[in-house]
This record gives structure tokens, C-alpha cells and sequence, in this order.
């Protein structure tokens, strides 16, 4: 995905806060900045792979960008942190489901509307700009016990043809998310909005995610087909063949559906967002991980709604 200009990229990112979150959290606020004005700056701030005193330095450096934001004073790195700490992630799917209602539905080369593909897929995020290495080699100098690198798994539902993040979670990892997918599918309004229009049409997933339950859950409630490689637990050998013991993991198991291949596309994402906006989601807390891992998925969105934009004016 080319990058775009920081200034559009602020323009559009504060036109979809102003839906979102009202301009002031108490009558008796100060009235400095604006919470639009400051959810725009962390969007920013994620888009660009800014600290928050990178941020502060860059908007004193940056006027257009300043004016694009419409502030009359450049808010302070301890701002920017407070307001992050204290902006509910409710907040911040909000702003997720503003910006896909905004790039609209599915569009076939006619004009039409067309059934929607969607991979669920998941990746790691480093919870600092420490390197492995710097942490390895720091504990084979002084003699300790290894340390054991936390990181943030991230988990994401986009359409492939789109190239747009439909929903996300993050947690802990490592942890297998099987058990994830039908509750992050459920929450999310994009998603469940293709399903009332009956254009969802594919569900693919990598191995990880094999489970009974959730092709029972893609045909009964999502009206969808799936693709999702079978692990070879739950079932029996039969003449050098492995047979799952369930009828949609046997049917895995006998033919995957050539639409699999296009769950490469989700590799392509991961790897588009690491290159362009960096790997990591930076915190103290597991809650602060989390609200800056959906704030990499808010801008990556927020740039294709500006790529979008610009391509239907065209």
C-alpha cells in the first residue's frame, strides 16, 4: 500500500473522530484540545510509528499538519499518554466501525454488489523497540536465566479484496484462537453487515484456527462457505489417509477449496502494516498493548479510506 501524505491522512482521520467522541468529556474541561483533535494525533501517531515526544516534536515542527488538525497549540507527549490511558476501547472500535461505514459496501466491476471474502489470520507485535537479540545477548553477558520476550498477538478479519480490517482483538500471546473468531466476527458491525445483506461469502483461515465449531458457526449464522486446513487431532487413520471424525473437518481433509489461496492476502496486510507503520504496540500494561494494537489497525484502515476516496473523486 503506498503511503499518503500526513497532512490528508490527518484531515480524513479527524472528520471520522468528530462522529465518534464528542468534542469535550466534561462541561468543565479545560476547552485546550478537543477529543477528536487528540484521537486524530494517536491515529497519527500509530500511522507514522511516533513515540508520544515524537509526536509533540513533529507537530511543533509540522504548521499544515497543525492546521489539517485545526489546533492552536501543540499538545504535550504527558497529553497524549493521559488521554490514550483513559479512552475506552469501546471508543476505539467505534472509530473502526466509522471508518469502514464510510468506505462503503463490496462493489463488483459492474457496479453491483458482490459477496465478500474475509480471511482471519493473526500476528505478533513487539511490546518495545528492544531488539531479541539486544535481549539475548544482555543475558548470556551477565549470566542470567534467559528471559522469556512477551509479545502482543494480533488478530485481524479483513476483506481480501479490499485489503480493509474488518475487525480486531489482541491479548497475550501465544495462545491458540480458535475459540476467538466467532465472538470477534459477531462484535463487529462491518461484518455482521454483510451478513444481513447476504454478501459474505467466504470465511478462510489458517490451521491454527481448524475447529468444528466454527464452520457450524460460518454456515449456520454467517450463511458462509469456509476454507480452513484440518490439524490432525479428533479423528483416525484409514489406509494412510487421515479422516476427521466431524463432517466439515472430513470435508477439509478430503478437498481444501481452491479459494484458500487467497488467504495469502492477510500475509500481505501483516506485512504492509509492519513495513509502513512498524511492528510494535508499545505499553507498560496489557491494556495499553491492546488500545495501541487497535490503533495500527484504525490507521492502516484510515489510509485505504483516504486511498479510496481520492480514487472515487478520480
Amino acid at each position: 500500500m503506498p503511503r499518503i501524505g500526513l497532512v490528508r491522512f490527518a484531515t480524513v482521520a479527524l472528520d471520522a473522530a468528530r462522529v465518534v467522541v464528542p468534542d469535550y468529556r466534561a462541561p468543565r474541561s479545560k476547552h485546550v484540545f478537543t477529543q477528536p483533535q487528540l484521537l486524530a494525533v494517536l491515529c497519527l501517531l500509530r500511522y507514522d510509528d511516533w513515540t508520544f515526544r515524537d509526536a509533540e516534536i513533529r507537530l511543533a515542527e509540522h504548521q499544515e499538519l497543525r492546521a489539517a488538525l485545526q489546533l492552536t497549540r501543540v499538545p504535550d507527549h504527558t497529553t497524549l499518554w493521559r488521554f490514550l490511558d483513559r479512552v475506552p476501547l469501546v471508543v476505539l472500535e467505534a472509530l473502526l466501525a466509522e471508518v469502514l461505514r464510510r468506505c462503503g459496501p463490496p462493489v463488483g466491476p459492474l457496479g453491483g454488489r458482490r459477496r465478500a471474502v474475509v480471511a482471519v489470520d493473526a500476528t505478533g507485535l513487539t511490546t518495545h523497540s528492544v531488539s531479541t537479540y539486544f535481549v539475548r545477548r544482555l543475558d548470556e553477558l551477565t549470566g542470567r536465566p534467559r528471559s522469556r520476550a512477551s509479545w502482543l498477538k494480533w488478530l485481524v478479519a479483513l476483506d481480501v479484496d479490499r485489503q480493509l480490517i474488518l475487525a480486531q482483538t489482541a491479548h497475550r500471546g501465544p495462545r491458540r484462537d480458535a475459540n476467538t473468531v466467532a465472538p470477534l466476527l459477531t462484535a463487529a458491525p462491518a461484518v455482521q453487515a454483510l451478513v444481513a445483506a447476504r454478501q459474505l461469502g467466504w470465511v478462510l483461515a489458517d490451521r491454527e484456527f481448524d475447529s468444528e465449531a466454527l464452520h457450524v458457526y460460518a454456515a449456520r449464522q454467517l450463511h458462509a462457505r469456509t476454507a480452513i486446513p484440518v490439524m490432525r487431532v479428533g479423528g483416525h487413520w484409514m489406509r494412510g489417509r487421515y479422516v476427521p471424525a466431524t463432517p466439515h473437518r472430513a470435508r477439509m481433509a478430503a478437498a481444501i477449496p481452491p479459494m484458500y489461496r487467497r488467504r495469502v492476502l492477510a500475509e500481505t496486510l501483516f506485512s504492509t502494516v509492519k513495513r509502513t507503520q512498524g511492528g510494535t504496540a508499545p505499553g507498560r500494561r496489557a491494556q495499553t498493548q491492546v488500545k495501541q494494537a487497535h490503533l495500527v489497525g484504525i490507521s492502516y484502515d484510515l489510509a485505504r479510506l483516504e486511498q479510496l476516496t481520492t480514487r472515487r473523486a478520480a
